[in-house]
């Protein structure tokens, strides 16, 4: 059974194994390994996780009592009605058991009617981009995004309600 809830304090814990695990997995081979670590390290740690949490909504997916993936979403982020999903990750382990539809459905459900969701995806992740794809997102641009030194290539696919 899979049960979507916003994140508790208690929770940061499972989801910097998660965001970890699940970095590793996912980029390996996209980006280079000195870069995934680094953003790991800062962009997981517990005072980013905190300080995200209080201009941003974190919520997790349980899946048989046990945290199995999380959503990070930014309301407003473009203007009014459009919103940005900041990131959504579920432990590999889990993965194809319904944990990120859930979670992108609670988000989903949030979204009043005419309002727009975003979402910046890695060009190379197709599981990704698949996902989205089958969960009726389309592409709107190619986005070349830059964190410190490292540049990669993005696109950003949308949900219109």
């Amino acid at each position: 059974m899979i049960i979507v809830r916003e994140m508790k304090s208690e929770d940061i814990e499972e989801v910097q194994k998660i965001a970890k695990t699940t970095w590793r997995s996912t980029y390996k081979g996209i980006m280079e390994d000195d870069f995934i670590e680094e953003f790991i390290n800062v962009g997981y740690s517990k005072k980013m996780i905190k300080s995200r949490s209080k201009d941003t909504l974190f919520e997790v997916a349980e899946y048989n009592n046990l945290i199995a993936g999380f959503i990070n979403y930014i309301p407003d982020y473009f203007g009014p009605k459009q919103m940005a999903l900041g990131a959504m990750y579920v432990d590999p382990i889990y993965q194809r058991k319904g944990i990120g539809t859930s979670l992108l459905n609670s988000l989903v459900e949030k979204l009043p009617k005419s309002n727009t969701l975003f979402a910046d995806i890695d060009r190379k992740n197709n599981l990704a981009r698949i996902f989205f794809e089958n969960r009726g997102f389309s592409f709107q641009k190619d986005i070349n995004a830059k964190i410190g030194n490292y540049s990669f290539d993005r696109i950003r696919v949308v949900l219109d309600r």
